[in-house]
Parts: C-alpha cells; sequence; structure tokens
C-alpha cells in the first residue's frame, strides 16, 4: 500500500501547488501556463502512454519489458525534442512556451516510463522516493520561479527542471534497484504484440477526454462561457476526486492481479480481479456521497460566492455518472487488460462518447433543461459503457453481487444516517465539515468491518502472506 499512499500524498501537493500557481501567476499567465501543461499531458499520452501501459501490464508478469522499450523511449525522446526544436527556430511571441511545451511532453513520458517499470517490480520504497522528490522538487523551484518571474513559460520550465532533478536524485538513491526486479526474467512479446494492447487503451483514453470537453463545449455553447466555468469547476472537483481515488487503487491492485495470475494461474487472477472490483467499488460509493454530505461545507469554505448558486445542482447530477466512469475505467477495464483484449475498451468509449453528443444534441426534443441534461447525458452513456464492457468479458470476475450489494447498501446507509443529522444540526463550516466526514466515515467503515465488506477482514492478512 505504499505506493497508494505515496500517489495519494503527491496528489494532494500537486492540488496545492496548483492554488498557489494561480494565485502568484495571476489569471492570464495561469492560463496559459495551464493550456501549455494541459497540452503537455496530451502529448505525453499520444506519445509515451503505449509504453507505460506495456510496462505495467507485462513487466510484473515476468518479462522484461522495460529494457526491451529503453531504445525505444530514448528515439521518442530524441524525435519530440528535435519537433520542440523546430517550433522554437520557426519564431514567434510564445517560441519559448510552445518549444518547452513540447519538450515537456518527452521528459514527462519518460518520468511516467520510470514509474511504471518501478510499481511493476512492486519497489515500493524506491517508487515512494521518487514521487517525493518530484513533489518537493517542483513545489520548491515552481513556487521560486514564480515569485521572481511570474511567468508561464518561466513556471513551466521550473516544473521540468524540477523533475528532471528529481529523476537525477532519484537514480543517485536508488539505482536500478535490482533486487526489485520482477520474478520470472521471460522474454517479452513482439513489439507488434504491445503495441497492439496498448493503442487501445490510449484510443479510449482519447475518446474519454472528448467526452468531458464536449460536456464543457455544450455549456459554452448553449449557456454562455461564464457558466461554462461555474460548470467546469463542478466537473473538475468531481472527476479529480474519482481519478485521485481510483488511480491510487489501480496503482497497486493491478499489479496484484497480474502477479497472482503469473504465480497461481488464471484462476486466482479472475478471483484477484473480483476482489478488486469489491475494493473499488467499495471506496468510491462512500467517497461520493461523502462528498454529498459535506457539499454545504465545502462551499462555504473553498467555492468564491460567484460559483456558489450552479456549483452543487451541476455536481449532484454529474455525481452518479462520475461514479460510473470511475467503475469503467479502475474495476472493470482491468479485467480486459489482463486478458490483454483492449478493443473492448475502444468500442465502450466510443458508445458513451457518441450516447453523451447525440443526448446534447437534442436539447429541443429533452423535457430536460440545457443545464441539467449534462448529468443525465452523462449517466447514461457511462452506464451503456459499462454493460458493453461487462458483457465483453469472456470470463467475468466472479463478484458475489447477492452478497456485496447488500452489505455496501447497509453500510451507506448506516454512514448516511449517522452523518445527515450532523449536516442539518451544524452550520456550514469547517466544524460541521469535519464532524460530518468524520462520522459518516467511521460509521460506514464500522458497518464495513463487520459485514466483511469486500472480504476486508481478510484482505490484508492475505497480502501478508503473499509478501506484499
Amino acid at each position: 500500500m505504499l505506493m497508494s499512499s505515496a500517489f495519494l500524498v503527491s496528489a494532494l501537493v500537486q492540488f496545492a501547488l496548483g492554488l498557489l500557481m494561480a494565485a502568484m501567476l495571476g489569471p492570464v499567465e495561469f492560463g496559459l501556463y495551464a493550456l501549455a501543461f494541459a497540452a503537455s499531458v496530451i502529448g505525453q499520452a499520444l506519445v509515451f502512454e503505449w509504453v507505460r501501459l506495456s510496462i505495467t501490464r507485462f513487466e510484473g508478469a515476468g518479462a522484461e519489458v522495460s529494457a526491451r522499450l529503453r531504445r525505444i523511449v530514448l528515439v521518442l525522446i530524441v524525435v519530440v525534442t528535435a519537433l520542440a526544436l523546430a517550433f522554437y527556430m520557426l519564431g514567434g511571441e510564445k517560441r519559448v512556451l510552445f518549444a518547452l511545451t513540447i519538450s515537456a511532453a518527452a521528459l514527462w513520458g519518460f518520468a511516467e516510463c520510470r514509474g511504471a517499470t518501478l510499481r511493476a517490480r512492486f519497489a515500493e520504497k524506491s517508487y515512494a522516493g521518487l514521487l517525493a522528490a518530484r513533489a518537493l522538487a517542483s513545489f520548491a523551484l515552481m513556487s521560486l520561479a514564480a515569485w521572481l518571474w511570474p511567468r508561464a513559460d518561466v513556471v513551466l520550465a521550473a516544473q521540468m527542471l524540477a523533475i528532471f532533478s528529481a529523476l537525477i536524485l532519484h537514480r543517485i538513491a536508488f539505482g536500478e534497484n535490482p533486487a526489485s526486479r520482477v520474478a520470472g526474467g521471460g522474454t517479452a512479446p513482439p513489439l507488434s504484440s504491445l503495441i497492439a494492447y496498448a493503442v487501445p487503451i490510449v484510443a479510449t483514453n482519447a475518446a474519454y477526454l472528448l467526452l468531458f470537453f464536449g460536456l464543457r463545449l455544450y455549456i459554452a455553447a448553449r449557456l454562455g462561457l461564464g457558466e461554462a466555468g461555474s460548470f467546469s469547476l463542478a466537473l473538475d472537483l468531481g472527476l479529480k476526486l474519482v481519478m485521485t481515488i481510483g488511480s491510487a487503487l489501480d496503482l497497486y491492485l493491478f499489479q496484484l492481479a497480474v502477479r497472482d495470475e503469473r504465480d497461481k494461474g488464471h484462476a486466482a487472477g479472475q478471483a484477484r480481479l473480483a476482489l478488486n472490483v469489491s475494493i473499488v467499488f467499495a471506496v468510491l460509493a462512500p467517497a461520493l456521497v461523502g462528498l454529498w454530505l459535506i457539499l454545504p461545507s465545502l462551499e462555504a469554505l473553498v467555492i468564491t460566492p460567484a460559483y456558489r448558486a450552479t456549483f452543487a445542482p451541476y455536481l449532484l447530477l454529474l455525481l452518479p455518472g462520475l461514479f460510473l466512469f470511475g467503475l469503467v475505467q479502475y474495476a472493470i477495464h482491468p479485467a480486459h487488460q489482463l486478458a490483454s483484449r483492449t478493443l473492448p475498451l475502444v468500442l465502450a468509449s466510443g458508445v458513451a462518447a457518441s450516447v453523451v453528443f447525440l443526448v446534447l444534441a437534442i436539447p429541443g426534443v429533452s423535457p430536460i433543461a440545457p443545464a441539467r441534461l449534462p448529468g443525465p447525458a452523462l449517466l447514461l452513456g457511462m452506464l451503456l459503457a459499462a454493460l458493453v464492457l461487462w458483457r465483453a468479458l469472456a470470463t467475468p470476475p466472479p463478484v458475489d453481487w447477492k452478497v456485496f450489494l447488500p452489505r455496501l447498501a447497509l453500510a451507506l446507509i448506516g454512514m448516511i444516517g449517522v452523518a445527515w443529522p450532523i449536516r442539518l444540526g451544524i452550520e456550514p463550516g469547517m466544524i460541521a465539515l469535519v464532524s460530518t466526514a468524520l462520522a459518516g466515515g467511521l460509521a460506514y467503515l464500522t458497518i464495513g468491518w463487520f459485514t466483511n465488506l469486500a472480504d476486508v477482514r481478510n484482505w490484508r492478512r492475505a497480502e501478508t502472506k503473499n509478501g506484499a
């Protein structure tokens, strides 16, 4: 669990750093930085993500994939860097920012591949050290850069320097981690197999990015840019919560499924997937219910008055669809990835995006007001995606839904029953937020423990036995 904990801490640091950059840079320069950062992430995903996914899936299965792909990664870095230099030579007012944006994609792609290798080898201390170095270096260098030169290109350069420095320090401190090399040492699959496995996942992620962009664009076109800002604030908060929790779980749980299938066979891998589905379900559900319970206090503490009229209504409408998105990404996708059958992921994401855009395209037929339409559209699209993916599994993970769902419902009802009177009885603010979260969380955990929700009483014991 050290890897997941390190990821969560790093995510919190990055969130705080984003708020600090917004305050220090000001709206215009922060907007430029945000666009450049987003473009770099997209570039990294399109060029390097297939490498990271291949390492995550096959390195943990006993093949030295990272060693096989090292030269390819270096070639990709050279190509992307040459493209950045070409953009700089073309000139223009923002040529430095454009060149840094492209270069950053190469650096972050290499860093993500390095982190994926450490995760696949279960080098938990080394992975936590890499994230800690990145977080501390980014916070220090970016804050100093924004204070001395509050410009987007300077801050982006400082962020790149921070990641490069973290990689060097990590290499000095941990080396190549030979003791953490994955067991097996088998031959890596051919390059064509790696591409066939990973490219559909990259396409899937692109479809979901387009889906969420389409929701924002719809609100902007129908209700104006101001309303789109309010909608984006709600969408970003809910989406970041789901993706942070889901990614932290996936970092650990998927590697366990890969290991169990490698060491104990297909049946053991399926059993682990079933447990993983239950765990993701049992963690995401109370997180989003808890967000609903603390929403009045959250608004009072962190949402400025200009957004409060629309923030809660938008977020509440989006939460069911975001919950299903989390289940699709972090509970069902891994089952297809373990089977190396990733084409259904593309089909499901295409179905989801098509349904959402179709619903949004017929507002005149729908009785739902335009401002309320994105929530139901997202819910319908993700529900169909989940059904397509589950039906496409040759052997679905053997989750005992008749046992799991009643236990989950009981724990959630207990959580709401304890937290709701506090929400109603205390003025929204820090005391209400902490009291509601603690009381509801303790109630959920207590009921979950006594009902053995997601086999919680035996899970840690099993991991200790397996040496995780």
